[in-house]
């Protein structure tokens, strides 16, 4: 039987993290894992992974709100709007991940950034 974990990633740019699960992934798969990549759409992550021939989902994620608005360049003022609607984007985010993972059904839900932990 093989063994199966989802990478959630909250981005498909190109970054250490990104590097890192590429340079990761094949040896799973020489070990016997069946990995496999959620984000939340395309970038430039999708094309290395489509080159390394690793299979990925995307799990659209809600655009985020900025909580500070600026005024004059000088004050941060709180925005307690954005922090609510940024809450409900993800929780929405989390419903899309459960969703995600009740129909893959891995054995292990790895995340790669700080996003991701709470979310998925």
């Amino acid at each position: 039987m093989t063994n199966t974990v989802i990478f959630v990633d909250e981005t498909a740019l190109l970054g250490g993290a990104e590097i890192n699960l590429l340079m990761v992934i094949p040896h799973l798969s020489q070990r016997g894992w069946q990995p496999s990549v959620v984000l939340p759409g395309p970038g430039p992550l999708v094309r290395r992974l489509e080159e390394a021939d690793i299979p990925y989902n995307f799990v659209p994620r809600p655009p985020l709100f900025s909580t500070t608005y600026q005024w004059r360049h000088r004050v941060n003022i709180p925005n307690p709007f954005a922090l609510i609607l940024s809450l409900l984007s993800g929780l929405i985010w989390s419903f899309r991940l459960y969703r995600c993972f009740r129909r893959e059904r891995p054995d292990v839900v790895h995340t790669i950034s700080m996003w991701t932990h709470d979310a998925a």
